[in-house]
């Protein structure tokens, strides 16, 4: 995952080596930041648990974990012997997180997501207890929930955004950096979508460039999405960068400009994607890669109007 930090008109870009060796290492960063003035994480884990996913508000929240032993190999599809609770940092009963899937990813072995309810803003922990050979090992990770999310949150509008449009594959060129751009994801400004009173798919990656080597496949999927539901679903890509060309002729990602769509909706990782309704509201949003079958599901419940 590619993390953007935008100040004063300047773009900083951080990006990763590997993606559970960042995020592990962001995880244990996190969880003794939040021990000195919180509640202390389980004592000796024996798992790394590692929060996918940093945009959290109170409510509702998608949450992808990656669960993984302390030699770092992945705890894949085992969610029938996994316990997950949850409760704020400072102390309070703890919520058991029912109904935690298993998704697997093209790369990256894959993650557990489930669907966790905060009643405040604060520090959540998130403690994993997994039955393996006749053992229990424990692992806990933290995430910060705020008041409100720096990306569109369910329910809000979602921003109209001049985006880039294309009709020629020499236009194509210029605005996303797939090597094998699908046409009529680029067809439709986002602005225009947005307006359009259908509903909307819309995914913001950027395959050249992305480090966890899960945006291109998430393009896939959008892709194979467009085929089965283009016909009452418009479909989108937004390149994160506004000069991919440019970085893929000078071999040079650090002059990369963020595209002011991914700006002015806050985003602060990638990829990501949202499904909005025909009434230009925010449906579903899901952040770092996602499977086709999850959003399937929820194309399908935006479409049914559930």
């Amino acid at each position: 995952m590619t993390h953007y930090q935008t100040r004063e008109g300047e773009t900083k870009i951080f990006r990763t080596q590997a993606l559970f060796g960042l995020f592990a290492a962001v995880a244990v960063t996190f969880s003794v930041a939040c021990a000195a003035d919180t509640a202390a994480p389980v004592q000796n884990p024996e798992l790394n648990v590692i929060s996918v996913g940093r945009d959290f508000r109170i409510g509702k929240n998608r949450l992808p974990l990656a669960i993984l032993r302390l030699d770092m190999t992945s705890v894949n599809d085992r969610a029938q012997d996994l316990q997950v609770t949850y409760q704020l940092s400072t102390g309070g009963s703890a919520k058991r997180l029912d109904d935690v899937k298993w998704r697997a990813w093209p790369v990256r072995n894959g993650v557990y997501v489930g669907y966790p309810e905060f009643d405040r803003a604060g520090a959540w922990e998130f403690t994993v207890t997994f039955n393996e050979g006749g053992r229990t090992l424990r692992g806990s990770a933290f995430v910060e929930v705020k008041e409100k999310t720096s990306s569109p949150a369910v329910g809000e509008a979602a921003p109209a955004s001049e985006t880039k449009v294309a009709f020629s594959a020499a236009e194509l060129l210029q605005i996303t950096s797939s090597a094998s751009p699908v046409p009529s994801l680029y067809s439709l400004s986002l602005a225009a979508a947005v307006k359009s009173g259908r509903p909307t798919v819309v995914t913001f990656s950027t395959p050249a460039f992305c480090t966890t080597q899960t945006c291109g496949p998430q393009l896939g999927v959008i892709n194979n999405l467009q085929l089965a539901h283009g016909n009452s679903v418009n479909f989108l890509h937004v390149e994160i960068y506004d000069n991919p060309r440019e970085m893929l002729e000078k071999g040079d990602v650090s002059i990369g400009r963020v595209s002011r769509a991914v700006t002015e909706w806050g985003l602060g990782s990638e990829p990501w994607t949202f499904l909005i309704g025909s009434n230009g509201t925010i449906f579903a949003r899901f952040e770092a890669f996602t499977t086709q079958d999850e959003l399937e599901s929820a194309i399908k419940a935006m479409l049914a109007g559930i």
